[in-house]
């Protein structure tokens, strides 16, 4: 969520630059350990794109048909990240664990439920006087968003947990812990804190990228 549509697409570039490192010093790496940074790579890959949307959102007053419309679509975005995931580790590493099948399973109940309830209700994206200079997802307010919300941290946590090991595991669930206790709080901060998330987002792949040279 950065605060203006030059530093959303700065963001999105520098994810797809340092994923497409992260993805070439992978190739060194053993087997396994190569398997897993090709599904974090593109997982964060995927989350990048929510850069795209907030550039479309900056470009589109709320009103237009164009914002409302990708309002739609970058709730949907978001909402398959669990989703994606899970299908990344499934074509890579095939062998997907029960724990992990549980899950999915209550995630993707829930993930219909919510978004189908929300969907009609969601209306343009904009700034507002809760979100200071950066954007308000507003799929993010809705009622029982809570409790979806913990179920697609958890659900997050539990792949990383089940189907990753050694410091990507860790690596991977400490930056999921981190990013979600960042947006609880986001809105509840004296100061525009969109800028900065817009940052953290944007250099994940990085942190994976200098553990990685940093171990070899």
């Amino acid at each position: 969520m950065c605060y203006d549509a030059r530093m959303s697409i700065i963001a999105l570039t520098i994810n797809i630059i340092s994923v497409i490192f992260l993805l070439h010093f992978a190739k060194h790496s053993n087997p396994k350990e190569k398997s897993q940074l090709m599904i974090v790579s593109y997982f964060l890959l995927y989350v990048g794109v929510m850069q795209f949307w907030d550039t479309v959102f900056w470009l589109n007053n709320s009103d237009t048909l164009v914002n409302k419309y990708s309002t739609k679509a970058a709730m949907l975005w978001n909402h398959f990240e669990p989703i994606v995931l899970f299908l990344l580790i499934w074509l890579i590493n095939v062998k997907i664990k029960t724990p992990s099948l549980i899950f999915i399973g209550l995630y993707v109940i829930g993930c219909v439920i919510y978004s189908c309830a929300i969907f009609s209700k969601l209306d343009g994206t904009k700034k507002t006087e809760k979100s200071g200079d950066s954007l308000d997802w507003e799929w993010n307010h809705f009622e029982y968003a809570d409790i979806f919300y913990l179920l697609f941290l958890v659900t997050l946590i539990v792949l990383f947990y089940f189907e990753f090991d050694g410091w990507i595991r860790i690596v991977s669930i400490f930056l999921t812990i981190i990013s979600f206790l960042f947006s609880f709080y986001k809105y509840r901060m004296n100061m525009s804190v969109g800028r900065v998330w817009c940052y953290i987002a944007a250099f994940f792949p990085v942190i994976y990228l200098i553990k990685l040279i940093y171990k070899n």
